[in-house]
């Protein structure tokens, strides 16, 4: 036998195979008249469904995979860019609510020298609270008066930064706590 006739003997051997595997999972008989059917069922079958049915006690149907769910979320604000001056104002009122507060804790020590009572001998100062100050933080505040509490609230957790216990203490018992 010429190869293309074996090649055609040997394709026509799997498709009637694969006709009679299909038909025997529909539960045919394996006629001929059943694998046209089978062919054809097996071509025009309605698509399995791949949405899962909706939930128990609910009336609401299950999403289709197949459409894009629709787009009902809405753009974002536009952004303003803050003009110099207002981020200058930003700034300065931080930087007071820092200094304020700084000036504060270490005010409680007429030497300006404050230490852990749980690290004796470690004293801070003014100066030291006064170091961490960056009142590009300030920017970030949507007012000045939330820049100035932000600032506050930074000075406090610099000068909680210093202890162990979160208290300082003057070298005349006056105490700050965090």
């Amino acid at each position: 036998m010429p190869a293309p006739a074996r090649i055609r003997t040997v394709a026509l051997a799997a498709t009637l195979a694969a006709t009679v595997a299909l038909g025997a999972c529909g539960g045919s008989d394996g006629s001929a008249d059943d694998a046209a059917t089978t062919t054809t069922t097996a071509a025009t079958a309605a698509p399995a469904q791949t949405a899962p049915p909706a939930p128990e006690g609910t009336t609401a149907p299950a999403p289709d995979p197949a459409t894009p769910p629709s787009s009902t979320l809405t753009p974002p604000p536009e952004l303003s860019i803050p003009s110099e001056e207002d981020l200058a104002a930003l700034r300065a009122a931080y930087a007071e609510g820092y200094r304020t507060t700084c000036e504060s804790i270490f005010g409680l020590s007429p030497t300006g020298r404050m230490e852990d009572p749980e690290d004796p001998g470690v004293f801070y100062t003014l100066d030291d609270c006064l170091l961490e100050l960056d009142d590009t933080f300030g920017e970030t505040a949507e007012s000045p008066e939330a820049a100035y509490q932000s600032g506050v609230e930074d000075a406090e957790t610099t000068a909680e930064s210093f202890t162990f216990s979160g208290t300082l203490c003057s070298e005349t018992g006056r105490c700050w706590e965090y």
